[in-house]
């Protein structure tokens, strides 16, 4: 895998959070359109869109921002050392079946940085 731009993964942190936000405000106004006056069956509505929404934005655009669709929380694990940089590529995980553990051994240990 190649390491993306610099710019790439804010952005999609970006369009993500502003689609987030489009859909859960979007979710709960079409669920009070359609059902006045019932409460429960509004909120019932309104989760299952969210959470179908929801499940596509991760799809979109997991592999390049990492899903956390907040920027704020991108940059303080990143400069907490949680994340590599954003130009590193992501750690593979699972790792790929040559490095797998046999049968009763440890798994192998979790990359945390671009250097391993």
């Amino acid at each position: 895998m190649t390491s993306l731009p610099l710019g790439r993964r804010p952005l999609a942190e970006f369009v993500g959070t502003a689609l987030r936000v489009t859909v859960v405000v979007g979710s709960g106004i079409a669920a009070a359109a359609l059902s006045p006056g019932n409460v429960g069956l509004q909120l019932l509505e309104n989760s299952t869109a969210t959470a179908l929404r929801l499940a596509v934005l991760i799809l979109l655009f997991g592999p390049v921002s990492g899903t956390h669709f907040n920027p704020l929380v991108s940059a303080a694990d990143w400069l907490l050392g949680c994340r590599a940089a954003p130009a590193c590529p992501p750690p593979r995980w699972p790792p790929t079946p040559s490095r797998r553990s046999p049968v009763g051994s440890p798994a192998p240990s979790r990359p945390t940085s671009c250097s391993t």
